[in-house]
């Protein structure tokens, strides 16, 4: 009996393992994108913090001035990102910032940060790095 619940909850637990990881499934990692963009708002949410911004050159979107289009920028975990600074008042609306993203196939208006700089602050985020980098 012990050894059955033993592997039931490994199996249970390597579920949730691959469950957290779905990013590789909802974005395009072979194709990156880069927009500067404005945020809108800014949610410092687990488990991953989103910013929903609009594209600041709109005539590369061909948009309307009446409807803009925002888009959906999904962060790093928070807790990484709490360990490099951030919190719920690091991007304000209204922040011009640079995007570097993974696109969802499956939403075209979603994206997956891989670098952001950030000109008024002064730094550029990249996912995975531990650290911020100093723009010059």
């Amino acid at each position: 009996m012990f050894r059955l619940c033993v592997v039931s909850s490994t199996l249970l637990w390597s579920l949730f393992a691959s469950a957290h990881h779905w990013v590789v499934d909802m974005y395009d990692e072979q194709t990156r994108t880069t927009y500067e963009m404005e945020v809108v708002e800014f949610r410092f949410i687990n488990p991953h913090p989103f910013i929903t911004a609009q594209i600041v050159d709109r005539s590369i979107e061909q948009a309307s001035e009446a409807t803009p289009d925002l888009w959906t920028l999904e962060m790093d975990n928070r807790w990484e990102l709490v360990d490099l600074g951030f919190t719920n008042s690091t991007f304000k609306s209204g922040d011009k910032i640079l995007v570097t993203a993974n696109p969802s196939p499956y939403d075209d208006r979603a994206l997956y940060v891989r670098a952001l700089e950030h000109p008024v602050d002064g730094y550029r985020y990249e996912h995975n790095v531990r650290h911020l980098f100093k723009l010059q």
